[in-house]
């Protein structure tokens, strides 16, 4: 049975005396004759013990439910970054698809290609968010608020990030947070950044943040390094309200380069005659030596023309190229591998969301495929894997299996020391009955603050973990293993809690937590000598 967690809630109840001295007395409707309402008419004074006036019909709407608990949002993704377009409003925008996000914020961003030494090679290095949020919505992420820290133009930096994230603190729907764009600033200052929002995420109580490792993108650091660097960086506040997945991936699906994103297109044209001069192929050469000699021709207005026949004819041309010329198609698929590949926190919210919406919050978003990622950018050992997950800050692998594809491999938060902290699910679990009992029990603010209240509020709080339970997010074969609720002076409150106007509730639940190790135990039956 899972260890129960102390979820103690505080609430404040003002103005209990006044309301409690001076109940508000309810009006009976304006009666002009028997069955008649007439709304000129004065208010009756109602007969003493009767709450009602003259002769009639009297409607007394009663609640046939007392007020609920309910299961708050855990999926909402708030992102930070660089985007297209920023909207007009100042704070954070939700956006529900990714065709609302392109309305919003525009697309993918796309840097001009330059040839050095026949590699192409990004005159900058490009946004991430745009495909972040498009690999979210891939992989079942159904809403997601945006703060855009600037445009595709301005130079990454730590306090344009900064004054994004903050825009997303005030937004309760938020349940996780996620800044692909902090890869791209240096590696300081993206630590300062990701401890910014785990500070944020502990400081709130109501997020989790959906991390990723500077570094680990195959190319800078090897896995290891990057781990050390990362680990030196995060500091030690909020690692409960935090996971850290690693390395990037490839997630080449709506990642397109063609002639028109390159910077000299001159220069590709030359280095594509030069091939098709060396070894001429097709029946009509002439033909095709015009072909190749049409990406120079095109100027930047030709290319600015946003009209379908001009797009089309662009497409054609690629299309072409593509076709008849081997070195075009080595350029292209190159230079596109590199801009598909992205950090994977964009892809883990989504999963998350997926996870959460078919199976529950409870249930660790682990030992599951990425949608859209055809491959690691590393490939993580299982030695590698006990070093990620063992030492604190704990680091979760997304590792590639035969004949599986890549996997998330881990489900730690960045607490790996603290045990009562150290799953996702478990502390995701955490901040949603949290948040689901804060809100339900924020209708009695005003109530009066004794055992009637005490009774109602018990009785709400019991109700909602007992439906927990029945989904499978507490353990235990009956409630009272599963959960306990306690309410009330003497067991709570002291008569001080009381007359101060505070009423305190304690609610201890059993979590599961995952199984990260099975044991296996084989025994055989030798023949007797």
């Amino acid at each position: 049975m899972g260890k129960r967690h102390d979820l103690t809630r505080r609430t404040a109840l003002a103005a209990i005396a006044a309301a409690a001295a001076s109940p508000a007395l309810a009006q009976p409707p304006r009666i002009k004759g028997p069955g008649i309402y007439d709304p000129d008419a004065p208010a009756p004074t109602p007969a003493p013990g009767s709450k009602t006036g003259t002769p009639g019909v009297y409607i007394n709407e009663l609640d046939a439910f007392p007020n609920s608990a309910v299961q708050v949002d855990t999926a909402c993704t708030g992102f930070v970054g660089y985007t297209q377009k920023r909207p007009r409003k100042t704070g954070a925008m939700q956006v529900s698809s990714f065709a609302e996000y392109t309305a919003y914020f525009g697309g993918h961003d796309t840097p001009k290609v330059r040839l050095i030494n026949g590699e192409p090679v990004f005159t900058r290095a490009p946004a991430l968010l745009s495909r972040s949020v498009a690999a979210f919505f891939t992989n079942g992420g159904d809403k997601c608020m945006i703060a855009s820290a600037g445009g595709y133009g301005a130079a990454p930096a730590l306090q344009s990030m900064l004054n994004a994230l903050s825009r997303l603190e005030p937004e309760k729907s938020i349940a996780l947070l996620a800044a692909p764009d902090a890869m791209r600033l240096s590696r300081d200052d993206s630590a300062a950044f990701q401890r910014a929002m785990l500070v944020q995420a502990g400081r709130e109580q109501d997020r989790f943040a959906v991390l990723d490792v500077w570094g680990a993108d195959g190319k800078t650091m090897n896995p290891e390094e990057a781990g050390d660097a990362f680990r030196r960086g995060i500091g030690q506040d909020g690692l409960a309200f935090g996971a850290a997945y690693l390395p990037f991936g490839f997630f080449p699906e709506g990642t397109r380069v063609t002639f028109a994103d390159f910077a000299d297109r001159k220069q590709l044209s030359e280095l594509l005659l030069a091939e098709f001069n060396k070894a001429p192929f097709g029946r009509n050469p002439d033909a095709l030596r015009a072909a190749l000699r049409n990406p120079a021709e095109m100027d930047d207005a030709s290319l600015a023309d946003t009209s379908p026949a001009a797009e089309a004819e662009r497409i054609s041309l690629h299309s072409d190229l593509i076709k008849i010329s081997p070195l075009y198609s080595t350029l292209i698929a190159h230079a596109s591998r590199k801009l598909s590949l992205l950090p994977p926190s964009g892809a883990m919210a989504g999963l998350f969301a997926r996870t959460d919406n078919e199976q529950g919050v409870w249930k660790a978003p682990a030992n599951r495929s990425v949608v859209g990622l055809v491959e690691p950018s590393t490939a993580i050992s299982e030695r590698e894997q006990d070093f990620y997950v063992r030492q604190e800050p704990a680091l979760n692998p997304i590792r590639t299996f035969a004949n599986l594809g890549p996997l998330v491999w881990g489900a730690r938060t960045l607490a790996v020391n603290d045990l009562e902290r150290t799953y996702i699910n478990i502390q995701r679990t955490r901040i949603m009955i949290e948040q689901s009992i804060k809100y339900g029990i924020a209708a009695y603010v005003f109530q009066p603050n004794d055992a009637n209240t005490w009774m109602t509020v018990k009785s709400m709080v019991d109700n909602f973990l007992n439906s927990l339970w029945k989904q499978g997010a507490l353990v235990g074969g009956t409630p009272d293993q599963a959960f306990a609720v306690q309410i009330g002076l003497g067991s709570t409150m002291t008569a001080q809690d009381v007359s101060n106007g505070v009423m305190i509730v304690s609610a201890q639940v059993a979590l599961a937590r995952p199984a990260e190790f099975v044991a296996f135990e084989f025994r055989q039956k030798m023949t007797a000598s």
